[in-house]
């Protein structure tokens, strides 16, 4: 995972990153995401498409979601 061309985070359900691969930490000039809610640490983003959080859905339903982000 730490070297896919793709960012990669692990999320804890109260939305805080616990680990980021090196792409996504680039992407966002961060090196130290861990920690950070994970909206907030990519600069708060529009979703564009269904109107919910994938995030939020995944933890409430226990299975898998997403959605599409403009940074």
């Amino acid at each position: 995972l730490h070297c896919l061309p793709d960012g990669v985070a692990l999320v804890g359900t109260d939305l805080s990153i616990h680990w980021a691969n090196a792409c996504l930490r680039r992407w966002f000039h961060e090196n130290e995401l861990v920690g950070q809610n994970f909206y907030n640490a990519i600069g708060n983003p529009d979703q564009i498409g269904s109107g919910f959080c994938a995030l939020q859905t995944s933890i409430e339903t226990h299975s898998a979601h997403s959605e599409t982000l403009q940074t």
